[in-house]
């Protein structure tokens, strides 16, 4: 028997090569540079995702509910590439696309929408009755904890859990699985709907502090400032040390280390009297709002 997933053949490569592109392949998988598999009730905020995640800059997306397997429904496979490229091949029931961290116009972090017939599984740590599921999202936006909920309607098929609304927790900030379920109603908490400035956003600059972690690539600038500004513009730089130069002349062009980071922060903090440490601005770019 033929697999769902079956690759047909190789297609071109995509490229990031510093472009925003906003569009979607279907059926097209891109192969390689996985980073890390989580689960997302659409396309849309599977880019979310990718986007705001620190090294992504690729996704494929498996919309299949053919499989009896539930583990392979709503699979949003997050994918990195040191050339910043990778091969596309021919795969039934997913679509792929490109980080928008290329992107001049915003994306937002913020997610109102309620998923019907969805049950979002994370850890559940409380249990309450509410009246509907946008009471059950207003409890999850005011506990720090909640990351998304899930409300079981009123015709809920288990006995006793009609009109429970379970709060859910992720320590990724991601849920661990979907399973389609009728009369469930889930969502994710408004939190970072409420922030003017982008939760992922660090513009401040660190004095006699150096960040430590991978090594992208060194470059000589005039000034910290311009150092972010070059990490910024560069898609796989999450980091930079700034080094200015011992010599009296100020006009010297002093090293900036751009650096990769697994998670977007480094590994370590050295207090080091000189070097001025922060973070691309990239992820400022990007809106809560809706």
């Amino acid at each position: 028997m033929i697999s769902l997933y079956q690759k047909v053949h190789f297609l071109l490569s995509a490229s990031v090569s510093g472009e925003c592109v906003t569009k979607l392949f279907k059926n097209i998988c891109f192969q390689g540079g996985d980073i890390v598999t989580v689960f997302t009730p659409n396309t849309k905020h599977c880019r979310v995702v990718c986007t705001h995640h620190p090294r992504c800059l690729f996704f494929t997306f498996m919309n299949v509910l053919l499989s009896e397997d539930p583990t392979k429904w709503l699979i949003c496979i997050m994918k990195d590439s040191e050339t910043e490229t990778l091969p596309r091949v021919n795969m039934t029931g997913t679509i792929s696309g490109y980080s928008f961290k290329q992107c001049p116009h915003q994306i937002s972090a913020c997610n109102k929408k309620i998923y019907v017939d969805l049950d979002m599984k994370g850890v559940n740590y409380s249990g309450s009755i509410t009246k509907g599921a946008r009471e059950c999202q207003e409890r999850c936006t005011n506990d720090m904890h909640c990351h998304s909920f899930t409300y079981a309607a009123r015709h809920f098929t288990i006995v006793g859990h009609q009109n429970l609304c379970l709060l859910e927790t992720s320590k990724s900030r991601l849920s661990s699985t979907h399973i389609k379920t009728n009369e469930a109603l889930s969502g994710f908490s408004l939190q970072n709907c409420s922030h003017s400035v982008p939760v992922f956003c660090h513009p401040s600059f660190y004095h006699d502090t150096d960040f430590l972690e991978e090594e992208l690539d060194i470059v000589y600038v005039k000034g910290h400032e311009m150092c972010q500004k070059i990490c910024t513009n560069s898609i796989c730089c999450q980091i930079f040390i700034y080094s200015p130069s011992q010599e009296s002349c100020n006009r010297k062009k002093s090293k900036c280390y751009l650096k990769l980071s697994s998670n977007g922060s480094p590994t370590n903090i050295l207090h080091a009297r000189g070097g001025i440490s922060g973070y691309t601005l990239r992820l400022c770019k990007m809106d809560n709002g809706v």
